[in-house]
């Protein structure tokens, strides 16, 4: 069944077909060794055959193709439920994750160089990952839903959110490929990424709305891989893209696009993901921009959202001399958003502020009041939140060590 072409109806029975593959390559992999190769060839088949689909029923507004896309992907039982592709999706990206590191689909992934003897992704791997980046795209309900509740946005970015989709799973995908192939992983993210950016490219220039969301999902692949930001910051010879033309093509244009809100944010992330291999004078530029954004209350709140997780990168992986400068205003713009936040996201913004509050012992000490106000407001408005407490303990401890 998953070597066939059909859809609709057949997305049920292929579905529970890849569960059980599942089952198996988890229970007696020992079993399943001998075939990976064949399943492996399947699965991708069918995800190429259904990404273009997938991307003009859920992922881009106003295409010409949403109605027939979603038509062949949606299928309505006869009590009226609907029933579309995720779950089939999300079991392809399962196999794949615990497959991967097996010697029989090894090949699959990485082979030696025959100078250096390094490992290097294959071209399937390239591929993959091209394909992982499209799958990834924020879709049409997520924005609904964000839209309609930003703590599902704050849910949905955390690691460990408590919802499920397509992109949770390709996430899952790639931070199982990152334990077992992880330089190999982020040249093959480098190169999808540089696919992915000439479109965006294009699309831009063409005024094409969608672009953003081809921009976001490879930079937010790109953070997902541990060694990324080390890949683009080397020579490759041409096997990666280097940091300034990832710059250049994808996180200038999204940070410097307000219509796009999520976009924005999602080039804060980055480059404070990435901050301690930017150029210094770059990443000056976003540490500022950053503490601008969080004290903004005209910007969206997806990107005052993204400049908080942005402020506790800064704080953790730049030097004191670089965030110093600006540590009062992060301080000031974090207890301005902090008691707008519900219980689900002020975790986010006071984690973000223990953060900040370790940079310069004297500049702390003089924002006391401010951070103990926020910090016990926080306490008495929601005692019963365990991780919530849990950080105002350790801001109080840092203070009161400071005193």
């Amino acid at each position: 069944p998953l070597a066939s072409s059909d859809n609709g109806p057949a997305i049920l029975l292929k579905t529970e077909c890849v569960k059980a593959l599942v089952k198996i390559v988890i229970g007696i992999p020992r079993y399943i060794g001998p075939h990976s190769p064949a399943i492996l060839e399947a699965l991708w088949s069918q995800l190429q055959e259904l990404q273009e689909p997938y991307l003009h029923a859920f992922v881009y507004q106003d295409s010409a193709h949403s109605e027939s896309a979603t038509n062949m992907l949606v299928y309505c039982e006869d009590d009226g439920d609907a029933n579309t592709i995720d779950n089939y999706l999300c079991g392809m990206f399962e196999w794949i994750s615990r497959a991967a590191e097996s010697k029989p689909v090894r090949k699959f992934f990485v082979e030696k160089s025959k100078d250096s003897g390094a490992l290097n992704p294959t071209l399937f791997f390239k591929q993959l990952a091209a394909s992982l980046i499209c799958y990834a795209q924020i879709t049409t309900d997520m924005l609904e839903d964000w839209a309609d509740d930003m703590d599902l946005f704050v849910a949905d970015e955390d690691e460990d959110g408590y919802r499920f989709n397509v992109r949770v799973s390709v996430q899952e995908l790639i931070q199982s490929l990152d334990d077992v192939y992880t330089r190999p992983l982020a040249l093959a993210l480098g190169w999808a990424a540089q696919a992915r950016s000439e479109l965006a490219n294009q699309w831009r220039n063409e005024q094409n709305g969608n672009w953003w969301l081809v921009s976001e999902s490879a930079l937010w692949a790109l953070g997902l891989a541990s060694s990324s930001a080390a890949v683009l910051s080397t020579d490759n010879a041409g096997s990666a893209p280097s940091m300034s033309s990832i710059l250049d093509s994808d996180v200038w244009p999204l940070a410097q696009s307000s219509s796009f809100p999520y976009g924005q944010g999602r080039a804060f992330i980055f480059a404070s993901n990435v901050a301690q291999d930017l150029p210094s004078e770059v990443a000056t530029a976003f540490v500022g921009a950053s503490a601008n954004a969080v004290a903004d209350v005209q910007l969206h709140p997806a990107v005052r959202l993204s400049a908080v997780r942005a402020i506790s990168n800064f704080c953790r992986h730049l030097s004191a001399d670089l965030v110093k400068p600006h540590q009062s205003q992060f301080i000031n713009g974090l207890a301005s958003i902090i008691p707008q936040l519900s219980e689900d996201s002020a975790h986010i913004a006071l984690e973000a502020l223990h953060f900040a509050l370790r940079v310069d012992q004297d500049i702390t000490a003089s924002l006391e009041p401010v951070i103990s106000e926020v910090a016990m407001g926080v306490w008495q408005k929601y005692p019963g939140d365990v991780l919530l407490t849990s950080i105002v303990i350790d801001i109080v401890e840092d203070m009161a060590g400071n005193a």
